[in-house]
């Protein structure tokens, strides 16, 4: 495929007539029981599902004249738990009232990826999803700052110039107000900016002390953009011919790259640059934000909780039988009348400063991970309905 760049056109993706659909297996169990006269239910499923020849836009050597190809490359494993409970707490000819809770643990790895261990999707270095056999599923992974001056010297070349007078002299430094380690002679002015961790990873992006004359990194653990589990809280109750059900979905777990964010500090157009609402001997100056842009490269200061308790559905609803139908003269035409509200995502409780914590990835990656990359948020619906039987 040929991509037009400057009034001229380059080669961009390298065709490929092999290409297939992946292949999935999966192992599936599962238990479902009940007790007390049917009042209570439980249901558990375990699933173990393997797929194998993942679609991947792979990157081309530079000797191919391609830049990428779509092909047939790695493996992913799912391992997931699911939970049903069921409970029937009233039950009467006139009043009922039942609650339901789900809940799903899925973890998620990539068992084999022949290409370089490398930050791969559609959003590139802004989302920092770090691709390797053995890694977790939306792990991401780019650039940590310095909090403390324990991690300043995690570098090796900082340690040892940490003596009275010396560059990295810990009298020098100081932590702001937003919990970044700067330099104490810029705290407040233009020139104050953030200190780029450089440290050694291991084996799992984790950052320590460089063992020695091993080479420093600036790619971290950043977060995984799964959840650790979700659950949600189904509840029913009626009386006579009043229904009114609720919705909960609880998400615990995971972190969200806020790329909306992360572009808006480049001119410093985001929230995070808003230093109204603090004292003025607290603020911090826009280069100092400006700064955290750096050139589009993930960032732990653009990564969030992705913690959240949201009202998914609630719906109040009323039925005319016949005998009421008969009474206003509607009897002959009309068997059952039911009128009735639903509201969809109608509140949603959570620390997360984007617009919404609930963000998909983008529709054309073949694996998946939390960002916020401009798209809209889920609406907010109210819906009026009347179903009418004859």
């Amino acid at each position: 495929m040929l991509r037009a760049s400057g009034g001229t056109f380059i080669k961009d993706q390298l065709g490929n007539r092999l290409l297939r659909p992946a292949h999935s297996g999966e192992f599936e169990a599962g238990l479902n029981t009940e007790f007390g006269n049917g009042r209570f239910t439980i249901e558990y499923n375990y699933s173990d599902k393997k797929t194998r020849d993942e679609i991947v836009q792979a990157p081309l050597l530079a000797t191919t004249g391609f830049a990428s190809q779509w092909r047939n490359i790695g493996a992913l494993q799912s391992k997931s738990h699911e939970l049903a409970l069921g409970a029937q707490v009233i039950n009467t000819r006139d009043m009922a009232l039942q609650f339901n809770v789900t809940g799903s643990r899925v973890r998620e790895y990539i068992t084999d990826w022949p290409l370089p261990s490398q930050v791969f999707g559609t959003t590139g270095d802004w989302a920092g999803f770090q691709y390797g056999a053995g890694i977790r599923l939306g792990t991401m992974a780019g650039n940590k700052y310095v909090h403390n001056l324990d991690q300043l010297y995690l570098d090796p070349a900082k340690a040892a110039a940490r003596g009275a007078g010396e560059t990295y002299d810990p009298a020098k430094y100081e932590v702001n107000y937003d919990g970044y380690l700067v330099l104490k002679a810029n705290r407040g002015t233009s020139a104050e900016s953030a200190i780029l961790l450089t440290a050694c990873a291991d084996a799992s992006l984790k950052e320590r002390a460089c063992a020695a004359g091993e080479a420093t990194t600036t790619r971290f653990f950043l977060g995984v953009s799964s959840p650790d589990f979700r659950l949600g809280f189904n509840t029913i109750f009626s009386y006579k011919r009043v229904a009114i059900s609720t919705l909960l979905d609880w998400n615990y777990g995971g972190q969200i790259t806020n790329v909306t964010a992360h572009w808006g500090v480049q001119d410093c157009a985001s929230l995070i640059c808003d230093q109204s609402a603090k004292p003025a001997d607290q603020r911090i100056s826009e280069n100092f934000y400006g700064g955290l842009y750096n050139g589009a490269a993930a960032s732990e200061a653009f990564v969030e909780n992705a913690n959240f308790l949201k009202l998914r559905e609630l719906s109040v609803n009323y039925t005319m039988p016949h005998g009421q139908l008969q009474s206003i003269g509607l009897g002959r035409l009309l068997n059952e009348v039911r009128i009735g509200v639903i509201g969809r995502n109608l509140l949603t409780i959570t620390k997360y400063k984007g617009f919404d914590p609930e963000v998909a990835p983008a529709a054309d990656d073949p694996f998946k991970g939390r960002t916020e990359w401009f798209q809209y948020p889920p609406f907010r619906t109210i819906t009026g309905f009347i179903e009418i039987a004859f």
